[in-house]
């Protein structure tokens, strides 16, 4: 069976990965740059896990709402 993918799923695939990646990174680098501060080792693992919800979130707003 061969899958045929459009330009416009692969775009929205690609957004879907872009909005995790950029979730993970830029509340995790929140996270580290608090942890770092404040020296609570825990904050980083906080900031990964906001910024993977806030991602998911994004994706449920943009393409499972519609």
């Amino acid at each position: 069976m061969r899958w045929v993918i459009s330009s416009k799923d692969e775009s929205a695939m690609f957004t879907i990965v872009a909005y995790l990646l950029s979730g993970l990174l830029l509340w995790g680098g929140v996270g580290m740059f608090l942890d770092h501060l404040f020296g609570l080792h825990f904050l980083v693992v906080v900031g990964f896990l906001v910024g993977l919800v806030s991602a998911m979130y994004l994706i449920y707003l943009r393409f499972i709402r519609q």
